[in-house]
C-alpha cells in the first residue's frame, strides 16, 4: 500500500506580487497624487525648500523638534535634519538617534536624512545606516522633488511596504504560518485590485488568534499607508 502524504496549501508570497509587470509601472502614476502623502520635516532652522515643494503639491508640515516619536504617527514621510533636533532623546547623536527611533517604531515610514554639515562622522554614518534616503541640506528643489517622488513610489507600492512589515509582525508574536496566511490573502486581494480591509483583518484575527500587538500593526498599515491609493491606480485610476 502506498503512503498518502497530506497535502499542504501553497501560499502566495509578496515576491510573486512584486514580479507582476503591473507593479513595475503603477507607482510612477502616483506622483500625480503627491498631496495624498503627509510629510513632516524636523529642523530647528527654516527649511529652505519648503514653500517651493508645497507649490509642487507636497503636503508638508514643518516642526522645530518633537517631544515624542508618537507625534509622527500620521505622517508617511519624515525629513529629518541631523543637527539641533532630537535633543530630548539624545543630546549626543541628535537627529541620527531620532531617525533610529522612528524606524524602530514605524519601519514602514520613509525617512530622509539631511545635513548642512557639522556633527560627528559617527552621527553621519548612523543616519545613513538607519534612513531610507540621504541628501545634503542645500540640495536643489529638483533633487528634493526626485527624492520625495521616489519615497512616494516606495511607500505606495504594497509589495515594498509588506516586505518591511514581515520582521515587525514576527517580533510582535505572529507565527510564520499565520504570517503566510495573512500574506496570501493580501497578495490575492492586491492582484484583483482590492485591499486587505479591516473586515478581512477582523475575520482572520478571530480565526488565527493573531496577537493584539500584531493586529494593531496590521490595522495601522491597512488604514494609514496608502493601499487604497495604490488600489485606485492599479485599476487605471478608476
Amino acid at each position: 500500500m502506498s503512503i498518502q502524504w497530506p497535502r499542504f496549501k501553497a501560499f502566495r508570497t509578496i515576491e510573486e506580487l512584486e514580479q507582476k509587470l503591473l507593479y513595475r509601472n503603477f507607482s510612477t502614476r502616483l506622483i500625480e497624487s503627491r498631496s495624498n502623502f503627509k510629510i513632516a520635516v524636523i529642523d530647528d532652522e527654516p527649511f529652505t525648500p519648503l514653500d517651493s515643494l508645497r507649490r509642487h503639491h507636497y503636503d508638508i508640515m514643518s516642526m522645530n523638534d518633537i517631544e515624542s516619536i508618537d507625534s509622527l504617527f500620521r505622517y508617511h514621510i519624515i525629513l529629518c535634519d541631523l543637527n539641533g533636533v532630537g535633543l530630548n532623546l539624545s543630546p549626543t547623536l541628535q537627529g541620527a538617534h531620532l531617525i533610529h527611533e522612528i524606524k524602530k517604531s514605524y519601519p514602514e515610514k520613509i525617512v530622509v536624512a539631511y545635513t548642512g554639515g557639522g556633527g560627528s562622522s559617527g552621527m553621519l554614518e548612523k543616519s545613513i545606516q538607519y534612513s531610507d534616503y540621504y541628501l545634503v541640506k542645500d540640495a536643489n528643489v529638483e533633487e528634493w522633488q526626485q527624492t520625495l517622488d521616489n519615497a512616494i513610489s516606495d511607500l505606495a507600492n504594497p509589495a515594498t511596504v509588506w516586505k518591511k512589515l514581515r520582521h515587525r509582525l514576527l517580533d510582535a508574536g505572529l507565527t510564520p504560518y499565520k504570517l503566510a496566511v495573512i500574506e496570501d490573502i493580501f497578495v490575492k486581494n492586491s492582484e484583483s485590485g482590492k485591499t486587505l480591509s479591516l473586515s478581512d483583518l477582523e475575520k482572520e484575527s478571530e480565526k488565527l488568534k493573531i496577537p493584539s500587538e500584531a493586529k494593531a500593526i496590521l490595522t495601522h498599515v491597512v488604514v494609514d499607508v496608502g493601499f487604497e491609493i495604490a488600489r485606485k491606480y492599479m485599476n487605471g485610476g478608476n
